[in-house]
């Protein structure tokens, strides 16, 4: 049986180094205000522990418009084993999947 958690949004805001990498060049932008969203949290309880898939909304907000990433994380028994949209988790990402009871192994990517 599936439990979506459609309803359940879990937010944090944080203040961070930001930069844009275009893939030939990172350019350091500043420190700004961000906002990141866990929703469509997708659990099913397996066998061996949670698995399922949810998204991360990442917003930088800027001076003339903000910048939106949008993560999404996948996992089985209870870890993470992908995820697409950034090049590294940030650390803010995985404090938010730690609320959800899903561990990040240190060797993930």
């Amino acid at each position: 049986m599936n439990n979506t958690e459609e309803e359940k949004k879990i937010v944090i805001e944080f203040l961070s180094d930001v930069s844009v990498d275009n893939g030939y060049t990172n350019k350091y932008l500043g420190k700004f205000k961000s906002t990141m969203e866990l929703y469509d949290i997708e659990l099913e309880e397996g066998k061996k522990g949670k698995e399922g898939s949810a998204s991360i909304e990442w917003i930088v907000e800027q001076e003339d418009e903000d910048m939106v990433e949008h993560i999404n994380v996948y996992f089985e028994k209870g870890k993470v084993t992908d995820f697409d949209g950034v090049f590294d988790l940030p650390r803010q990402a995985k404090k938010l999947l730690k609320l959800i009871n899903i561990t990040i192994p240190n060797n993930i990517f």
